[in-house]
C-alpha cells in the first residue's frame, strides 16, 4: 500500500495560498497602475486647460475672461472646467505657479558663472529675457491693480507669493557669495541689497508694462545692473 505523504496536503495548501497571494500582488499593482495612468490623464489635461486659459488671458485681459471662454477654447464643457477649477482665480493662481517653475528652472540653468557677480547678471538677464516672452501674461498684474511685489499674495495667492521668495532667495544666496569673495559690499546688509536689485528690477518691469511692453525689457539690464554695481561693489 502507497503510503500518503503527510505533507502533500500542506504543499497543496502552501500552492493555494502562494497563488492567492500572488494574483492579490498582482491586481494591487493592476490598481496603481491604472491609478496613476489616470493622474497621468488628469495631469495632461489639467495642463492643456491652463494653455488654454493663458491665450484667452492673453488675448482678453483677466476681467473681461469668463469661465465659458476658457472652456471654448479648451474644447471642454464648462462643467468639465470646473471639475478641474473651482475659479477663473485658481485658474491664474494655478497659471502663474506652472509658469514661475518654468522660469526659475531657466534661471538656475542660465546663472552657471563662477563668478557671483557675473551669475548676479546673468540671473538679471536671463529674468528679463523670460518676461519679454510673458509680460501679456503678468500685466495681468497692474490690470489686478498690483503695485508692488507685495501685491502677490493679495492678488494671486499665498503659493505664488512663496515662489517669488525662492527668486529672492537665490538673489540673496548670489549676493552673499559676492560678499564673501569681496566683490560686493560687506558693510550693507545683505537683505538690503535683495530688496534694492529686485525692486530696482521690478521698477524696471512695472514702466516697460505700463508704456504697452514696447522694446525689450532685457535691454535695461546693462543700465540697471551698472547702476546697482555702482553702490554695491567693493570699494
Amino acid at each position: 500500500m502507497v503510503q500518503r505523504d503527510p505533507s502533500a496536503s500542506e504543499r497543496t495548501r502552501g500552492r493555494g495560498s502562494s497563488g492567492r497571494a500572488e494574483r492579490g500582488a498582482s491586481g494591487k499593482a493592476s490598481a496603481r497602475a491604472r491609478d496613476y495612468a489616470r493622474e497621468e490623464a488628469r495631469g495632461a489635461y489639467r495642463e492643456a486647460i491652463l494653455a488654454a486659459a493663458e491665450r484667452v488671458f492673453r488675448k482678453s485681459g483677466f476681467y473681461a475672461t469668463r469661465m465659458t471662454d476658457i472652456a471654448r477654447e479648451a474644447g471642454v464643457a464648462v462643467g468639465t472646467l470646473y471639475n478641474y477649477f473651482d475659479s477663473r482665480d485658481v485658474i491664474l493662481s494655478d497659471l502663474l505657479s506652472l509658469r514661475h517653475q518654468e522660469f526659475h528652472a531657466k534661471v538656475l540653468a542660465a546663472a552657471v558663472s563662477e563668478d557671483p557677480v557675473t551669475r548676479l547678471r546673468q540671473i538679471v538677464d536671463t529674468s528679463f529675457d523670460l518676461m519679454d516672452e510673458a509680460g501679456a501674461l503678468f500685466a495681468i498684474f497692474m490690470e489686478r491693480g498690483a503695485v508692488g511685489e507685495y501685491d502677490i499674495e493679495r492678488l494671486v495667492g499665498a503659493r505664488a507669493d512663496s515662489e517669488y521668495g525662492e527668486f529672492l532667495a537665490l538673489l540673496d544666496k548670489t549676493i552673499r557669495a559676492g560678499i564673501r569673495e569681496r566683490k560686493l559690499r560687506d558693510d550693507v546688509d545683505p537683505r538690503l541689497l535683495v530688496s534694492m536689485l529686485s525692486g530696482a528690477m521690478n521698477g524696471v518691469m512695472y514702466a516697460w508694462l505700463k508704456k504697452g511692453r514696447r522694446g525689450r525689457l532685457s535691454s535695461a539690464t546693462p543700465e540697471l545692473f551698472e547702476l546697482f554695481l555702482q553702490g554695491a561693489q567693493s570699494k
